[in-house]
């Protein structure tokens, strides 16, 4: 135990120091340490007006660099993330924006317009200031701070080899908003993977997005690729999606008094389509048209691993369902009616964000294109629809989320591939620096088609403290309270906290393989809370989490992640994801 969490510590330590500068999505900001760019001299003097539908004579554009101030502690990865950034072009920044030379200012464009370039992951911050021109009307002056464009990323652990993973790569390459990313994975016994990533924010010069993916696995492997017109705003009349891939996975299925066994998975998948909007961009309807495919097979043969990670024969699957093949025509429906509202420290510690109030709820209704080869003149229907509902003010918010999909198989004629997920938070702050939050989540799956298990301790969406805990089943819900606290800064790396916590779950058997039905299992657990640099939307936490009850109960478990959960409510954790099919949205509104 003292051997394990003293390599634990250092591993965790050598990872902090290494992700220090990581780019994921929405990596670590630089708002409370680099001011946005200054103005030039022409501006100085000049008072800051509120858009009231004068004519925009002009659009500034001033492009900041990020800090690198909280890593001088670290002056060899300080010295590379200034060496391999370059400013955002201010081309690029001027393609998001939803006000013109020439075109009146209205103050909802001008603040959507601030919203969608903090919306794209390789801008920490934005702020558009609006100032009357000598020859009348407005100019705008358009200020941004970038996030770290260096990507690097590394697991390291006390035995050999002592590099396990390695990621490189740069997030915003020449200041193009381009993501370009390369990865490594030591394989054991097995073979090394690798991966290669690319994402073209402004492909052709315009807001397409191009998603280029291909990773080889140890075992298995995927290749995927997109070409996207995101819908960003409420001012957006139009969106639209092209893309497919191919996936050879190994799901994981675990047995309460036996090693852990792997079920293989073929998945490929293709769909294309395109909405319009009508209404306001404020209240707002969605509706478009889209044709998929998906085709997945599980195979029947089970994969056990030794020791050393070799595979050998684990069984025969006690189910196999059969092969899954679709065709679809889907009709994409929305409606929203949102407004947001600035706050600080809800999802992180005190970074700002925008929290969304109203309703909004989306829908996807599918028929297929052809009976399979052994029915009737079947056809197979499918749904899916996603709800989120949200109330409060910048000191305490409600938010629910609700996502299901389900379809009405052609070969059966019963419905099956239903899964169901939710989250209900309410947060409250009594002081700036305090934030209580008591959430539920649950999800689960029925004869979801794939072999699966929602794990007890999962890492995301599990009861923390339990992630030795060998069940899994069908369905789980936890309930949630903690209290965060910001402590403040600490010199000038960053902003420092703890948080107390308990979780309170369960899991249901139903049809997952070797599935188990668990009582309440509770946790309790204190945590070491971090935003590097100061004021970032990534948090960072080192968990200490004890289990009250089952074979664990009173031995303390070490946890250590990071996330940003400032631009969305909630993410699905990735073991309901998996089960969903790969060409249904999360939302309409975040499609494609």
């Amino acid at each position: 135990m003292k051997g394990g969490t003293r390599r634990f510590a250092r591993t965790a330590w050598w990872a902090c120091a290494c992700a220090a500068v990581a780019l994921v999505p929405r990596a670590a900001r630089a708002q409370g340490e680099a001011p946005l760019p200054a103005a030039t001299d022409d501006t100085v003097g000049a008072a800051a007006v509120r858009c009231a539908g004068e004519t925009v004579r002009d659009i500034v554009i001033y492009s900041g660099a990020p800090t690198v101030a909280g890593l001088r502690k670290l002056p060899v990865i300080a010295d590379l993330a200034r060496a391999t950034h370059v400013t955002t072009q201010p081309d690029v920044v001027r393609r998001f924006l939803l006000v013109r030379e020439g075109a009146p200012c209205t103050e909802l464009a001008r603040a959507e317009s601030e919203r969608v370039l903090r919306a794209q992951p390789f801008i920490a911050d934005a702020q558009i200031d609006v100032v009357r021109a000598d020859s009348g009307g407005v100019r705008l002056e358009v200020r941004t701070i970038d996030e770290v464009s260096l990507v690097f990323g590394t697991r390291v652990q006390s035995d050999v080899p002592f590099v396990r993973t390695l990621r490189v790569g740069n997030g915003n390459v020449a200041g193009s908003g381009i993501y370009l990313a390369g990865e490594w994975r030591d394989g054991r016994t097995l073979r090394n993977g690798g991966a290669l990533t690319v994402i073209h924010n402004q492909f052709m010069g315009a807001p397409y997005v191009l998603h280029l993916h291909a990773r080889r696995s140890p075992l298995g492997g995927e290749w995927q690729t997109a070409l996207t017109r995101p819908f960003l705003t409420g001012f957006q009349r139009q969106a639209w999606r092209m893309g497919g891939g191919q996936v050879t996975s190994y799901t994981t299925l675990r047995r309460p008094e036996a090693p852990d066994l792997a079920a293989r998975i073929e998945r490929h998948y293709f769909d294309a389509g395109a909405m319009g909007r009508v209404g306001s961009p404020t209240v707002l309807g969605l509706f478009g048209m889209s044709v998929s495919h998906e085709s997945e097979q599980a195979g029947a043969s089970l994969v056990s691993f030794r020791d050393d990670g070799a595979p050998t024969d684990g069984g025969l699957l006690p189910a196999v369902a059969p092969a899954y093949h679709s065709t679809r025509i889907n009709a994409l429906l929305g409606v929203r009616a949102l407004r947001f509202v600035r706050a600080e420290g809800f999802d992180a510690l005190t970074a700002r964000q925008d929290l969304a109030f109203g309703f909004r709820a989306g829908a996807v209704i599918g028929r297929g294109l052809t009976p399979p080869r052994d029915a009737s003149d079947r056809r197979e229907l499918f749904a899916a629809a996603d709800v989120y509902a949200g109330t409060g003010s910048p000191t305490q918010a409600t938010r629910l989320q609700l996502r299901a999909q389900g379809a009405d198989l052609a070969e059966s004629g019963a419905w099956g591939r239903v899964i169901a997920s939710g989250r209900l938070a309410h947060q409250r702050k009594p002081s700036p620096s305090r934030t209580i939050e008591l959430s539920t989540e649950w999800g689960g799956a029925w004869r979801p088609g794939v072999p699966f298990q929602l794990l007890l301790g999962a890492r995301e969406g599990g009861v923390r403290g339990y992630g030795d805990s060998r069940v899994g089943g069908a369905r789980r819900a936890v309930l949630r309270l903690e209290e965060r606290r910001a402590l403040g800064k600490v010199g000038t790396f960053g902003d420092l906290g703890v948080a107390a916590f308990t979780n309170a779950g369960r899991i249901w058997r139903g049809d997952a393989p070797f599935g188990v039905t668990t009582p309440i299992r509770t946790s309790l657990g204190l945590s070491l809370l971090a935003a590097v640099p100061a004021r970032s939307a990534r948090l960072w936490r080192l968990d200490l989490a004890m289990p009250v009850q089952g074979p664990g109960a009173g031995r303390v478990e070490v946890g250590f992640s990071n996330a940003d959960r400032t631009t969305v409510f909630w993410r699905e954790p990735r073991d309901i994801t998996f089960m969903r099919d790969r060409t249904v949205p999360a939302s309409v509104f975040a499609w494609p």
